[in-house]
């Protein structure tokens, strides 16, 4: 220890500057554990999001939730149906779809019986690509949907009803849905014109009060006048032509000539 303590006495320079060094390694050493830690921590949260966008979303949603869709024709052929008691239903040749965001649609019909009346459920299983999908809402603002689409494939399972009734019963509802169509047709054509006639009457009669107002200072001060001095010189002329002529008296001279 005693030549320790001599050693240090001697060489203060060459021992601070290691102690100062030896400092710095572990400084360094710490800092680097320490950063290395966190990369480690935010790795996991990054990779953890690319494959959160590149999974499948699966979720069941009702029909009212698709109905953007719909409504864009994006899927057509996905609603609640009426059939006649023992006719066909072929569900998939009423389906058409936009092959750029729907990949694909399964029906799932094994529960109607067409030989009994009743309420039978079908389930459509959509699936839609995730990059036509969200292309087409960032292109159409107005499109809403409530279900998560980041991702490459989302899938949704949308439950309708198949209504199987008789003959009888089938051919009521239709006729009056038909009466109710007709109802609405009519009054939305009623609507249509009075709104298309009501610009014209407007029209009509401000025509008619410009046009009665001179056609009537004409009929009493103009039309009026001419006609009683009319009346008054025809009078006049009566008169003159009634007057008696004045008799004409003829008178014989002789003449006498001196010479």
């Amino acid at each position: 220890m005693e030549k320790m303590k001599e050693y240090i006495k001697n060489n203060k320079r060459i021992v601070i500057s290691g102690v100062v060094v030896i400092v710095l390694l572990v400084a360094g050493g710490i800092w680097f554990a320490v950063q290395s830690g966190s990369h480690k921590d935010t790795e996991p949260k990054q990779t953890e999001q690319i494959e959160q966008k590149q999974k499948k979303i699966e979720k069941e949603v009702k029909l009212d939730e698709i109905k953007p869709l719909i409504d864009k024709e994006i899927i057509k052929g996905i609603k609640d149906y009426e059939r006649e008691k023992g006719a066909k239903v072929d569900l998939k040749k009423l389906v058409s779809v936009d092959d750029s965001i729907v990949e694909k649609v399964e029906i799932d019909d094994s529960k109607i019986d067409s030989s009994k009346e009743g309420k039978y459920e079908v389930i459509y299983t959509i699936t839609l690509k995730g990059d036509g999908l969200n292309t087409f809402l960032k292109k159409n603002k107005d499109v809403k949907l409530t279900f998560d689409t980041n991702a490459d494939e989302i899938i949704v399972k949308v439950k309708t009803t198949v209504s199987i009734k008789n003959k009888k019963q089938a051919n009521e509802e239709t006729k009056q849905s038909n009466k109710d169509d007709k109802v609405k047709e009519t009054v939305t054509n009623n609507n249509q014109q009075v709104a298309e006639n009501k610009p014209n009457t407007e029209n009509s009669s401000s025509q008619s009060s410009s046009s009665s107002k001179p056609s009537g200072g004409n009929n009493n001060s103009s039309n009026n006048k001419p006609s009683s001095n009319n009346s008054i010189s025809n009078s006049d002329n009566s008169n003159t032509n009634t007057k008696p002529k004045e008799p004409v008296h003829e008178h014989s001279y002789d003449i006498y000539v001196r010479t």
